[in-house]
């Protein structure tokens, strides 16, 4: 009955720990006194730049383990290593792993080209709705240098029938790298449109009428 964990899984549980509970800096960093930080096992905590935690540990079987965090320019990364033969070795490795990490990669905001345009609006009281990417979700983790290589594809109807609420998706916007698909983010509606009554068609229609007379 013996359990094998792999370091992905341990990066994945970690990772959860993360968005749920924060980081051990996020929680602990202003509680803790400088006497306790020197007696914690992740030496990364005061010794590499942008680190914040986050777990050690050490059996007979899995040797020294650690998931260490680090966050730099809003970039958050998790190393997993297990099986260390020294603890010494298992900081070590960490580190490369972060090293390499943040070196390698960098978090990239998808925007359209150009400002989403607003849509034009039948039988609404107003004749255009404005149009809007969602608040988040719009960040996306790429190789460094290959940002300028991406590719949008802005899919938008011609018009929108009212009533339309606020947040409601209106089209997409969708990022390729090459042939692969980053992301496709929901074009919303960034106001309510409410629908013409059938009397204020009917004067829109009379007073057109009296107009072209």
């Amino acid at each position: 009955d013996t359990k094998v964990v792999p370091s992905q899984s341990l990066e994945i549980a970690m990772r959860l720990r993360i968005t749920t509970f924060g980081s051990n800096a996020s929680i602990f960093g202003a509680l803790w006194p400088t006497y306790l930080l020197a007696q914690q096992d992740n030496k990364l905590i005061r010794f590499y730049d942008g680190a914040t935690g986050l777990k050690t540990g050490s059996t007979s079987s899995a040797g020294f383990c650690i998931s260490a965090t680090a966050e730099r320019d809003g970039m958050e990364l998790i190393a997993a290593v297990m099986h260390a033969p020294t603890a010494d070795q298992r900081n070590t490795d960490a580190k490369a792993l972060l090293n390499y990490g943040f070196s390698a990669y960098e978090l990239v905001t998808a925007e359209p080209e150009a400002p989403l345009p607003a849509l034009p609006v039948t039988l609404g009281k107003t004749g255009a709705v404005k149009t809007a990417l969602p608040e988040e979700g719009q960040t996306l983790l790429l190789e460094k240098g290959k940002a300028g290589g991406l590719t949008q594809t802005l899919e938008l109807p011609d018009t929108v029938a009212a009533p339309i609420e606020k947040g409601q998706q209106l089209g997409s916007l969708t990022v390729c790298d090459g042939e692969t698909i980053l992301c496709r983010l929901p074009i919303l509606a960034g106001e309510d449109v409410a629908k013409c009554t059938w009397w204020e068609i009917f004067a829109e229609m009379a007073a057109l009428a009296v107009f072209l007379r």
